[in-house]
């Protein structure tokens, strides 16, 4: 998978890349841009540090049980995607914990319609499951519930997937809009600010592409499409969270707090920091 060229150099930086290795002719503005490699390295650093504590806690809880792909998956995201660290701490969290969801759900989507696949398949110890056939088994059969969301979560928003087949780019610039969404609640009013300006460039990033692409009035009308995505998965993902609060609170009351860490637990369930 192709990733933009920030989120390139943060992996570099992240890896120990050395800032004076930069080849070019000396003169102010290179010292000034070492200074700066230097100090997104040691941000970066820091982040990561942070992160991984973090990890370490929550392995340390629940061992036995956890399966941790998909929040790698999105916490490697958010570690180099240059507007994550224009946000302060709080900010960053709150936005996170808002946008994991709907970031998994597009992500698990877009690699399985590149197998053309007609039902979700999610990473499981490295590869990929059916997680429709999951909730198929005779624990699950007879519950009305389950069967009408896992059919829509699972196979029926696959069709809009499959129909657009996003190109690589397409779905970059998609998931860049989502993780700069700005309409949180909790969100300081700089956090907010600087999400929309950061959301209006990726959509202008889209356009252009999409213009570049397929022509104006074609790329006008992909633009359309794409547009309606990025709402739909906002969407099933508060769908996503209905499913997991029935499991939760009725089918696997005990089992499905046993297998989430509590820390993303609230995450999961409403899309917040706290219960």
């Amino acid at each position: 998978m192709k990733s933009c060229r920030a989120c390139r150099l943060g992996k570099c930086l992240l890896e120990g890349m050395d800032p004076t290795m930069v080849e070019a002719e000396q003169s102010a503005e290179l010292s000034q841009f070492i200074q700066s490699l230097y100090k997104r390295r040691e941000f970066l650093q820091q982040q990561n540090e942070k992160i991984c504590n973090m990890d370490t806690e929550i392995k340390t809880e629940n061992d036995e049980n956890y399966t941790s792909e998909e929040r790698n998956e999105v916490i490697d995201l958010f570690r180099t995607m240059p507007h994550f660290s224009m946000l302060d701490p709080k900010d960053q969290a709150i936005l996170l914990s808002f946008v994991a969801i709907p970031l998994i759900y597009l992500n698990a989507r877009f690699y399985s319609s590149k197998t053309n696949s007609p039902i979700v398949k999610i990473i499981s110890n490295s590869s990929f499951s059916p997680l429709y056939l999951y909730y198929k088994n005779p624990f699950y059969v007879g519950d009305k519930t389950i069967q009408t969301l896992s059919e829509s979560l699972y196979v029926k928003s696959m069709e809009l997937f499959n129909k657009l087949k996003l190109t690589d780019e397409e779905f970059l610039l998609v998931r860049a809009l989502i993780s700069s969404h700005s309409a949180v609640n909790g969100l300081s009013d700089a956090g907010r600010r600087t999400l929309q300006h950061l959301s209006e460039h990726y959509a202008n990033l889209l356009m252009h592409y999409l213009r570049t692409n397929y022509g104006n009035i074609a790329g006008v009308h992909r633009y359309a499409e794409l547009v309606h995505l990025a709402e739909s998965v906002f969407f099933n993902a508060e769908r996503h969270r209905e499913f997991f609060t029935y499991l939760a609170m009725v089918t696997d009351q005990g089992r499905f707090h046993a297998a989430i860490p509590p820390i993303f637990t609230p995450m999961i369930l409403h899309g917040t920091l706290d219960e």
